[in-house]
């Protein structure tokens, strides 16, 4: 089950199925969770609590909540997440994060944007991100977005900046192309391009 810390807005919502999601605010990844939910009219509401047991981290808990607006042009979500380990497995001061998203649709074009900081348990953050998707027919998309990472107490800030395209003839089956280009202060910028093929059933 997905956890509902994270915004499912800006980079969080690009198809994506290559390069990196720089900016994307997350959740603490698949979860087991007992969660309780409200939902009226446009707005939805959830609180969960949250176990993550991976090879590396044993009884890792986390807190999580998010609230919903949904709108016919437009929707907006607050969620968060709280967790008493970092995400390396290290036991430390507890790991945070609290973001907002929005997204705006109109005809073909799709625009979504989403911020958000938090805290690893060593150190904090600061992410933000957008991204534009359209649908240029029945068959083809594209998209065109870009994120940035600050973390707190040094210069490896990173941009990434991603765009694609897609052509699906057919529900079952996606072609397309990606390309992706991250730059951290101090590090080698990396570029990233694919050709991609996504068989549904």
């Amino acid at each position: 089950i997905d956890s509902i810390g994270g915004v499912g807005q800006g980079m969080d919502s690009c198809t994506c199925n290559y390069v990196s999601t720089v900016g994307a605010l997350g959740g603490t990844d698949d979860s087991t969770q007992f969660r309780l939910a409200y939902a009226s009219g446009p707005i939805s509401a959830a609180v969960a609590i949250e176990n993550h047991d991976t090879s590396s981290v044993d009884q890792d808990y986390a807190v999580a909540a998010e609230l919903k607006w949904a709108g016919d042009a437009l929707s907006g979500e607050v969620a968060g997440w709280v967790s008493e380990e970092n995400t390396t497995g290290v036991i430390d001061d507890n790991s945070w994060q609290m973001g907002a998203g929005v997204t705006f649709g109109m005809d073909i074009i799709t625009l979504t944007a989403a911020a958000g900081v938090g805290d690893t348990g060593d150190a904090g953050y600061m992410k933000i991100s957008a991204l534009a998707s359209a649908a240029l027919s029945e068959s083809v998309k594209v998209e065109l977005g870009a994120g940035y990472v600050s973390p707190e107490g040094d210069d490896n800030d990173t941009l990434g900046v991603y765009g694609a395209a897609y052509w699906s003839p057919v529900s079952q089956l996606a072609i397309g192309a990606e390309v992706g280009y991250v730059k951290t202060d101090n590090v080698d910028a990396a570029l990233d391009a694919a050709l991609v093929t996504v068989f549904n059933f």
